[in-house]
């Protein structure tokens, strides 16, 4: 089977009707893939013009035929029928030729041509038998297509046996049956007078199955983007954790902040002693700063640069494994050094600066 094959129907179905001097005749046919063309069934009705409607309308249900599309064929009395000499014209010439004159001719209704042998044959459906004919039934039938029936000796019907027929031949209309059942072929085989058809497409493929497919489709594509989603989702919630993490630390440096602060005071409390002792004029000599500062543990804490000018004040700069450290080397020592300057690099170490009075 060809994958083509998957979307397009089987065969197709037309209800072929003409309506005429209050008689309709009706025909159902069905073209297959190959193109062959059978005839299912047939009907004729007559009456009124209001009890004829009611009659077309029973028929087509009886028949099963109530939702096919109707091929309505006009006959030819209905019709302006027209001649033109065109030789030597190409089909696109002779079209064009003949739009130009319907559109200046001042008659309105649709028309159709026919060009064989140099010679163009037109035909106009009026607006007022339009009305009369289509718009009689557009609100209940949906109208694939309008046709002009062509009548006389020598036409070319089709043998209804090579149609797959299988009843008797009706009694009367059997001519305009045969009519009929030739202009709906035409207009299954895309020829003939067609004032109007809808694309072939309409009808050879099968909808239901494409929209099934498009809905299938779009089922999939919902997934695929749910999956992403999910799995957006989860990094989302990686990185997530990842800010939790970090703001615990934060929270961690925050309360570790907040105990160097009470060190500090501490610091600066016992600081205030030493203080006292240099105001009654205890200094403190380089050797004595040495001795001082190599007495004192480390504690993670490093020096740089250690400088006193002439009032006394000690500078020192280094570096310490963390704030913490530096806070307790301060305390340990015993000196009222004020950190003026901290910065923690990317390792977790800080730099610092501390000022304080000999």
């Amino acid at each position: 089977m060809e994958l083509g094959n998957i979307f397009r129907k089987k065969y197709r179905d037309i209800v072929a009707m003409s309506v005429y001097d209050n008689r309709a005749y009706m025909a159902g046919l069905r073209q297959n893939r190959a193109g062959e063309i059978s005839l299912l069934w047939i009907e004729s009705a007559a009456g009124e013009e209001g009890e004829l409607h009611d009659q077309i309308l029973s028929r087509l249900l009886r028949q099963n035929a109530g939702g096919v599309p109707v091929v309505l064929c006009i006959h030819s009395e209905e019709l302006l029928t027209g001649t033109r000499e065109l030789p030597g014209l190409s089909e696109k010439e002779v079209k064009q030729a003949t739009r130009l004159e319907m559109d200046y001719s001042g008659n309105s209704g649709l028309w159709t041509y026919q060009y064989t042998d140099r010679t163009a044959t037109l035909k106009q459906l009026p607006m007022e038998a339009f009305n009369r004919l289509v718009g009689a039934y557009q609100g209940e039938l949906f109208i694939l297509g309008i046709m002009g029936m062509e009548t006389g000796a020598g036409q070319d019907y089709p043998d209804w046996s090579d149609m797959g027929w299988k009843g008797s031949p009706p009694e009367a209309g059997y001519q305009e049956l045969q009519q009929l059942i030739g202009t709906a072929t035409d207009y299954l085989r895309g020829s003939g007078y067609v004032f109007a058809a809808a694309p072939p497409q309409l009808l050879a493929w099968d909808w239901l199955k494409i929209c099934g497919a498009f809905l299938l489709l779009n089922i999939f594509a919902a997934a695929v983007i749910g999956l992403g989603g999910l799995w957006q989702c989860r990094e989302l919630a990686g990185e997530l954790h990842g800010c939790q993490q970090q703001a615990a630390l934060l929270s961690d440096v925050s309360q570790k902040k907040q105990e160097a602060e009470e060190m500090k005071g501490q610091i600066r409390e016992r600081s205030g002693i030493l203080a006292s002792l240099h105001n009654k004029g205890l200094g403190w000599s380089a050797y004595g700063l040495m001795v001082k500062f190599s007495g004192v543990p480390q504690g993670g804490v490093t020096f740089s640069d250690l400088t006193v000018n002439d009032h006394k004040q000690l500078v020192i700069k280094g570096g310490a494994e963390s704030l913490g450290a530096l806070v307790k080397y301060n305390s340990t020592a015993g000196l009222d050094m004020a950190i003026e300057q901290s910065e923690e690099k990317e390792q977790g170490n800080v730099e610092f600066t501390c000022k304080g009075q000999l």
